[in-house]
C-alpha cells in the first residue's frame, strides 16, 4: 500500500461525492489562478541578487525519505486443523501469554471414536492371540510328530546297515554250535533207532514206537540240513532283506518328511498370520494416532505474547462459542508486540537502489525525540499499481496511477510504548554515507547537457568562474563532489535554499 498520507482514502458515499466535485472545481480554480500569478512573476524584471555559500567538509548522507505504518514484526494467525464446535475462544482485545490456550474445540466427538476405536483393537488382539495359541499347540504336536519319525527312521537305517555288514563272530559261533549240536542229537537218535529195531526184531519192541523212532531220526536228519544250510549261507547277504528293509527305509523317510513339510506349513501359516496382524495392527496404532491428533488439535496455545485479534466469518458475525467451524478457517490472530516494524512502498525509480540490511532512521507521528534505529528486511519482488488498494469508488474517480510501487519492510532495533499498531511514521532510509566529503548544495550545480557538471565559483570583482567538477553522490538537496577545496565559495541563485 502507498505510504504517502494523501494516498489514505476510505469508501466515499453519495454526500462526499457531492463534496468532492466541488472541491475539484475549487481546486481547478486555485490551479488557474496560480498559473497566472506565476506567469506574471515571470515577466517581472529580474534582479541580480545572486549570493555565494562555501562548500563543506563533513558526512554526506543519502537518504530515501518515506512515510509508512507500524505493524508487528511478527503476526501469528491461528487456523483451525479440524472441523468442530466452538468450546472456548479467547476474549477480542485481550492479551495472551506464549503457550496460553486461546481457543478450544469440542473434543468429544473425537474421544468417542476413539474409545470405540480402541475396542475395537482389543477385540482383534484377543482373536489374534487365542488363533495364535491354537496355531501353536498344532505346530508343537506337529513337530513332536518329527522328532519320533526321525527315531523311527534311524532305527530302520540301523538295521539295514546290520544286514549289509554281514554276520558277526558271535553268529558265526552261534550258527556253528547249533550245527554240532544238531549233528550229536542226530547220531544219538539213529543210535536209538537201531537199538529199538533190534528189539523190535526180538518181539520186545512194538512197530508203532519203531516208526516213531525213525520219524524221530528222519526228522533230526531235516534239522542237521537246515543248520547246515543256514551255516553255510550265514556268509551271503541276502539281497531280499536287503530290498525288504530298504523299503521300510524309504517309507520311514516319506513319513518324516511329510511330517516336516507339515510343520513347515503350519510355520509358514503362523508367519503369515502374524505377518497380517502386525500390519493391521501398524494401520490400527497410525489411525488411533490420528485420532489423538485430532483430540490435540481441539486445543490452541498462542504461539507468542501478543494481543488477541478475533477474525469474523463470511456473514460478519464474530466467532463465538457454539459455532461451528471448519478446517483451515482463520479465527485468531495474535500480532506480537514484543517486536515492531515498519512498512513502506517505494517507487520503481529508486527500489533498485534499495537493498537488504540497509540501515535506517524512523520517526513517528507526533515523536520529537530521537529517532528510531531499524534495518530493511524485506523488498517485494513484485511491483503493484500505487492505486491498487484504493477502494472501487475511489478508483472510478482516481483512476490508475500508472506507476509501480514495490513493499518495503524495515524492522525496529528498539520497542516503546509510542510505536503503536497502525501508528504513521517517517522513515529515512540510508541509501549511501561518504565520511570525510566535500559537501554543497544540489542548487549550486549545473548539469550540461553532455553529462558534464560545472559548479559557478565566485571570482574576484563579482566574476563567476564555471569549473568543472566530479559529482560522486546527490540527495534531494546536497551533493558531495570533487575538484573544490573546502571553505571555497559557490555562486548560488535566490532560489536556492540552504538547509
Amino acid at each position: 500500500m502507498s505510504t504517502r498520507p494523501d494516498d489514505v482514502f476510505r469508501p466515499v458515499s453519495p454526500l462526499r461525492s457531492i463534496v468532492g466535485a466541488i472541491l475539484k472545481v475549487a481546486l481547478l480554480a486555485a490551479l488557474v489562478a496560480a498559473g497566472w500569478y506565476g506567469y506574471s512573476e515571470n515577466n517581472k524584471p529580474k534582479l541580480d541578487t545572486a549570493t555565494t555559500i562555501a562548500a563543506e567538509r563533513r558526512t554526506f548522507i543519502h537518504a530515501l525519505h518515506r512515510t509508512g505504518v507500524i505493524l508487528p514484526l511478527n503476526e501469528e494467525r491461528i487456523y483451525t486443523k479440524l472441523a468442530g464446535t466452538i468450546l472456548e475462544i479467547a476474549a477480542e482485545g485481550s492479551m495472551a501469554e506464549k503457550d496460553q490456550i486461546v481457543l478450544r474445540l469440542d473434543p468429544r466427538p473425537h474421544e468417542d471414536i476413539k474409545a470405540e476405536y480402541e475396542e475395537t483393537m482389543g477385540e482383534n488382539a484377543a482373536a489374534y492371540k487365542s488363533l495364535r495359541e491354537a496355531s501353536l499347540k498344532i505346530l508343537n504336536l506337529a513337530r513332536e510328530d518329527v522328532k519320533s519319525y526321525e527315531l523311527r527312521l534311524k532305527l530302520e537305517q540301523l538295521r539295514l546297515e546290520e544286514i549289509k555288514k554281514g554276520p558277526t563272530p558271535a553268529d558265526e559261533v552261534n550258527a556253528q554250535m547249533n550245527l554240532e549240536n544238531n549233528q550229536v542229537l542226530l547220531v544219538a537218535k539213529n543210535e536209538e533207532l537201531a537199538a529199538i529195531d533190534g528189539l523190535a526184531k526180538l518181539g520186545y519192541a512194538s512197530v508203532e514206537e519203531l516208526r516213531q523212532k525213525q520219524a524221530e531220526s528222519v526228522e533230526q536228519h531235516f534239522k542237521v540240513l537246515q543248520m547246515d544250510i543256514a551255516h553255510r549261507k550265514l556268509n551271503i547277504i541276502d539281497p531280499v532283506k536287503v530290498a525288504d528293509q530298504s523299503l521300510k527305509v524309504s517309507e520311514a523317510t516319506k513319513t518324516r518328511n511329510a511330517a516336516k513339510e507339515k510343520v513347515e506349513l503350519l510355520e509358514r501359516n503362523m508367519k503369515a498370520v502374524d505377518e497380517r496382524f502386525n500390519v493391521k495392527r501398524q494401520r490400527e496404532e497410525e489411525a488411533l494416532a490420528e485420532l489423538n491428533a485430532n483430540i490435540s488439535k481441539t486445543t490452541y496455545r498462542a504461539p507468542c505474547s501478543g494481543l488477541i485479534v478475533p477474525r469474523k466469518t463470511s456473514h460478519g458475525f464474530r466467532f463465538a462459542p457454539g459455532r461451528e467451524v471448519y478446517d483451515g478457517m482463520e479465527l485468531l490472530t495474535i500480532p506480537d508486540l514484543s517486536k515492531m516494524k515498519v512498512r513502506l512502498s517505494v517507487d520503481e525509480g529508486h527500489v533498485s537502489r534499495i537493498s537488504k540490511s540497509m540501515k535506517t532512521q524512523v520517526t513517528p507521528a507526533g515523536w520529537t525525540g530521537k529517532p528510531f534505529e531499524g534495518i530493511v528486511v524485506k523488498i517485494s519482488e513484485q511491483g503493484r499499481d500505487e492505486f491498487e488498494q484504493f477502494q472501487d469508488d475511489t478508483t472510478a474517480i482516481s483512476g490508475t496511477a500508472n506507476r509501480k510501487v514495490f513493499d518495503v519492510e524495515v524492522e525496529l532495533n528498539d520497542h516503546s510504548p509510542i510505536l503503536r499498531l497502525g501508528l504513521r511514521c517517517d522513515i529515512d532510509i540510508v541509501l549511501n554515507q561518504i565520511p570525510n566529503a566535500t559537501v554543497v548544495p544540489r542548487a549550486a550545480l549545473v548539469k550540461q547537457k553532455d553529462g558534464d557538471v560545472i559548479a559557478p565559483m565566485a571570482g574576484p570583482n563579482g566574476t563567476t568562474i564555471k569549473r568543472k567538477i566530479t559529482l560522486k553522490d546527490e540527495s534531494e538537496l546536497w551533493a558531495a563532489i570533487e575538484g573544490i577545496e573546502p571553505g571555497e565559495r559557490l555562486t548560488l541563485s535566490e532560489n536556492a535554499t540552504n538547509p
